[in-house]
C-alpha cells in the first residue's frame, strides 16, 4: 500500500509540473514567434470590431480567423499592429510585401503579399521597418489550419501608416480634394480614398478625376492609351487610367497625343479590378475619356468642342421608379431620352430587384429600347457584381440593333458591357441566346448613353 501511495504522489507531482505557467499554450494555440523576438510578454486581450474608424488588434484577429471554419475567410477588416519582422518586398514585378505584425511581440498575424499605402504596388524595399505602426485591410483565414494570415497576391493593403492614410502624409502628399463632378474632379488622392472604400470589381459611378500624366502607353491595335496619372507627375501614388479614350470617346491614333507632364481631367469608373491570377489593380477601368489636357478641351490648337460627340446621360436601376420585384417597364432620363423593357421573344418578363444589387434583369431575348431626340453612339452598362462564378453581364449573342444594322456587345469586363459605334436616335438592344430562358442575365445597374450630333 506503502508504495502504491508513493507511486501516485510521484505521478501527481509530475502532472503539476507539466501544468505550469511556461507550460500553457499561447492564445488561440497559434503558431508564434514565426518573426523572432521573444515571447516573454503580457497576453493582449482581443479589442476592436474590425472597422477603420475601430480596427482589431491582432489579438482581435487572431480570435476572429479561430472561429472560421475549413476554407473560411472573414469579411474585409481593419486590424493594427506593429510590424514585427518584414520577410520580403518584392518591388521589380508584383510591387508586393510579406511581413508579421504584433501586438506584443509574441502574438502574431502574417501579412502576407500585402500592398502598400493607398492600395498600391511597392516601389522600394525602404516603405515599411520593422517596428512601423500599419492598419491593414483586407480578408484573413487560417492557411494549412496554422498559419493565420491575409489573402495574398495583392489583395490586402496598408490603409494607414505610422497614423498617416494614403492622400493624408502617406504616399502622397496631397490632400484630398475635390467632389468627382465636371466643377470640381476629384484629385488622384481622392479617387484612391474612394477606391479604399468600394468592394472588388465594382465599378463606381461615372467621375471626372484631374491628374498630371505619368508615362502613356498607346496602343495602334486598340485604338486607345493606357496612362497613369498622379498628383505631382511622380510616380508616388500614381493611378492607372487603363484602356482610355481620346477627346469625346474618340480613339487614340497616335502616341503624340498625350505625353508625360500634360495634365490631364479624366471622366470614368473607378474599379479596383482584380485578374483572372488574384492580381488587384485600382484604376480607371476600360472606356474613360479625356476632357482636357492642359487646359483644352479638344484635340485642336484653340481648343472648343470638336462636334463628333454632343454628351452623355446615365441613370441608375434605382432611380427608375420600378417596384421591387415588379416587372420592369419604362423609365424616362433626365434629358427625356425613354428607356422601355419588354419580354421580348423570352419566357419572362424583365424584372427590378432593389437593395445592395439593385438591377433591371433581362432574362434570355428580353429587350431594352432606347429611344431619342438625339443619335446615339455608344451605350456602357455597368451590370451587378458575379455571385461565385455567375456572371451577371449578358449572352455572348446579346446586341444592339438600330435600323437594319446590328452591334455585337463588348463585355470590357466582369461588370460593364458596351455597344459601340452606333449611329441612331432609336436603338434596340436584345439578351439574345439559343432558346427563350436560360443563359446569362444581363443585370443593369446603371446605363451611360453617350450622344453624336
Amino acid at each position: 500500500m506503502k508504495k502504491l501511495l508513493s507511486y501516485l504522489f510521484a505521478l501527481a507531482a509530475v502532472a503539476f509540473a507539466f501544468t505550469s505557467c511556461e507550460d500553457v499554450p499561447m492564445p488561440y494555440d497559434y503558431p508564434t514567434n514565426n518573426g523572432g523576438g521573444s515571447s516573454e510578454t503580457t497576453e493582449v486581450e482581443p479589442a476592436g470590431t474590425g472597422t477603420a474608424a475601430d480596427p482589431y488588434n491582432v489579438a482581435g484577429v487572431l480570435k476572429a480567423i479561430k472561429g472560421l471554419g475549413d476554407g473560411e475567410y472573414t469579411p474585409v477588416v481593419y486590424v493594427k499592429g506593429k510590424i514585427k519582422n518584414i520577410k520580403s518586398v518584392e518591388t521589380e514585378k508584383f510591387g508586393n510585401a510579406s511581413y508579421y505584425i504584433t501586438d506584443n511581440g509574441s502574438n502574431e498575424v502574417y501579412i502576407f503579399q500585402s500592398y502598400y499605402l493607398g492600395n498600391v504596388k511597392f516601389k522600394a524595399e525602404d516603405q515599411i521597418k520593422e517596428g512601423d505602426e500599419v492598419i491593414v485591410c483586407g480578408r484573413f483565414y487560417n492557411y494549412n489550419g496554422n498559419t493565420p494570415e491575409t489573402e495574398g497576391k495583392g489583395k490586402s493593403y496598408i490603409y494607414s501608416l505610422n497614423g498617416k492614410i494614403a492622400g493624408e502624409g502617406g504616399s502622397s502628399t496631397i490632400e484630398p480634394k475635390g467632389e468627382g463632378t465636371e466643377a470640381s474632379p476629384y484629385n488622384v488622392a481622392a479617387a484612391y480614398k474612394v477606391l479604399s472604400t468600394m468592394a472588388d470589381n465594382v465599378t463606381s459611378d461615372s467621375v471626372y478625376i484631374s491628374g498630371i500624366v505619368v508615362s502613356a502607353s498607346f496602343s495602334e491595335k486598340h485604338s486607345s492609351n493606357t496612362y497613369y496619372i498622379s498628383d505631382d507627375g511622380t510616380n508616388d501614388n500614381e493611378l492607372e487610367v487603363y484602356g482610355g479614350r481620346y477627346f469625346f470617346g474618340q480613339k487614340f491614333t497616335s502616341d503624340s497625343q498625350l505625353k508625360a507632364g500634360d495634365k490631364v481631367v479624366v471622366k470614368g469608373q473607378l474599379i479596383n479590378y482584380v485578374g483572372s491570377k488574384g492580381q488587384k489593380t485600382p484604376e480607371v477601368t476600360n472606356g474613360s475619356r479625356i476632357i482636357s489636357i492642359n487646359g483644352k478641351t479638344s484635340g485642336s490648337s484653340e481648343g472648343g468642342n470638336t462636334g463628333e460627340v454632343a454628351g452623355d446621360v446615365t441613370m441608375k436601376a434605382s432611380e427608375m421608379g420600378f417596384t421591387a420585384k415588379g416587372i420592369a417597364t419604362k423609365a424616362t432620363m433626365s434629358d427625356g431620352t425613354v428607356l422601355t423593357f419588354s419580354k421580348g421573344e423570352g419566357s419572362n418578363d424583365p424584372v427590378y430587384y432593389d437593395g445592395n444589387y439593385a438591377s433591371v434583369r433581362l432574362y434570355a431575348k428580353n429587350t431594352l429600347t432606347i429611344s431619342s431626340k438625339k443619335k446615339i453612339a455608344k451605350i456602357v452598362i455597368t451590370t451587378t457584381a458575379k455571385n461565385g462564378t455567375t456572371l451577371y453581364n449578358g449572352n455572348d449573342e446579346a446586341y444592339a440593333e438600330y435600323g437594319s444594322k446590328k452591334v455585337s456587345i463588348k463585355k470590357d469586363n466582369e461588370t460593364q458591357v458596351s455597344f459601340t459605334g452606333l449611329n441612331g436616335e432609336t436603338i434596340v438592344i436584345v439578351n439574345d441566346y439559343s432558346t427563350n430562358k436560360g443563359g446569362v442575365q444581363l443585370r443593369i445597374s446603371s446605363i451611360t448613353i453617350t450622344y453624336a450630333d
